[in-house]
């Protein structure tokens, strides 16, 4: 089967993580990919060096620029996939400009947490019209939480309830590396320092802790950091926090391996990756109690979660866990066999390579369009290495 990939933003984080995990597992299968991106992007060279056909394009000239869109049409032209699976709110919008529902292959749209609900009314309201198009003119839309499923239900944003599915996010157990030796004083954050995974909450939560002898590290990069350095600064906690920047994935995974507690105090997320991937590997984490979070979490169960953005609640949270070793135990035990039953990396890829041949047999049934016939193995499509 012929699989066109799409997502803008390729930097490094937990869409682009899922994305290049489910390119990964379907290249295992044989499936004849293509992955489009934002061209020199993180995304990109990981897929190349996965041996996965690319194609760079710039998706963030503007917001509605149509030549994104033609360029899309043109790699249509030439993949001719079975299915074009299109990831997030940015490729989703620009690819459906220019399409018609005619002669075209299925189209799975992924929605990867919605971001514009936090947005002000004007943003919010712009940004819903345009979910509303995107999941209208896709042939299904998946959710990676229960959370996002309710909210496009509440907001009406898919043409039915048929026209909707939860895939949650996996990972895969051999790329986690192994736990470190705990320092009982470290308390970890891991993701991009931007205003949604709110670093500088966790800033001050280790000024209530530095204290106590607590010390922390920080693993990410992004739009904040040098508003993360300076509030660092400010508190007092240049001796106490370690900045280690932006880092692939493995490599941040392993640094932050040591820690006795990893922190989440985002203010929305989808379903994130870093805290199963954490859960799996043995940390307890502490997590905000937003969106799709708690349908990995349970509260004292398989971690913490702290519903007001209070940084003495998450303080306290940290000191218990560190301080009773038979809780602690119980978090970790309890949350590794969350992972292991529901958010593997190798049921996802089964759960859309269902779904693919699902709306391709539906389309052949229809008889909507003459889907193009599989390649065989030793025939070469020409497809454009760049824009």
């Amino acid at each position: 089967m012929r699989l066109l990939q799409i997502i803008a933003d390729g930097r490094p984080g937990g869409g682009t993580t899922q994305v290049l995990a489910l390119l990964e597992g379907l290249k295992s299968l044989d499936q004849d990919l293509l992955f489009v991106c934002q061209r020199d992007s993180y995304a990109l060279e990981q897929a190349a060096g996965m041996g996965i056909a690319t194609s760079g394009i710039d998706f963030f000239r503007s917001r509605l620029d149509p030549r994104v869109a033609i360029k899309l049409q043109r790699l249509i032209r030439s993949f001719r996939p079975h299915v074009v699976h299109v990831h997030g709110s940015r490729a989703g919008f620009l690819s459906s400009i220019k399409w018609s529902n005619r002669h075209r292959p299925p189209v799975v749209y992924t929605v990867h947490g919605y971001h514009f609900p936090t947005k002000p009314w004007v943003i919010r309201s712009l940004a819903a019209l345009a979910e509303r198009r995107t999941s209208r003119w896709a042939d299904i839309t998946v959710f990676v939480s229960q959370h996002d499923r309710r909210l496009a239900t509440e907001l009406r944003l898919l043409p039915g309830p048929a026209n909707g599915t939860v895939v949650y996010n996996g990972i895969k157990p051999e790329d986690i590396p192994r736990k470190a030796p705990a320092n009982g004083s470290t308390v970890g954050f891991i993701g991009r320092l931007t205003y949604q995974k709110d670093p500088l909450l966790f800033v001050k939560i280790i000024r209530i802790l530095a204290a106590e002898g607590y010390t922390a590290k920080i693993v990410g990069g992004g739009d904040m950091e040098r508003d993360v350095g300076r509030s660092i600064e400010k508190c007092g906690l240049t001796g106490h926090i370690k900045l280690c920047g932006s880092l692939p994935r493995g490599e941040a995974l392993t640094e932050i391996s040591d820690s006795a507690v990893v922190v989440f105090p985002s203010r929305w997320e989808g379903l994130p990756i870093a805290p199963l991937e954490l859960m799996y590997m043995g940390i307890p984490v502490v997590a905000s109690d937003v969106c799709g979070t708690p349908e990995i979490i349970e509260h004292h169960v398989s971690g913490v979660l702290i519903q007001d953005r209070d940084p003495f609640e998450y303080a306290a949270a940290i000191r218990r866990i560190v301080d009773d070793s038979d809780y602690r135990g119980r978090l970790v035990t309890n949350a590794k066999r969350t992972v292991t039953d529901k958010f593997l990396q190798q049921r996802v890829t089964e759960q859309y390579m269902t779904l693919y041949d699902t709306l391709l047999s539906k389309r052949r049934r229809d008889g909507d369009l003459p889907v193009p016939r599989l390649r065989p193995a030793n025939e070469e499509d020409h497809v454009p290495s760049g824009e």
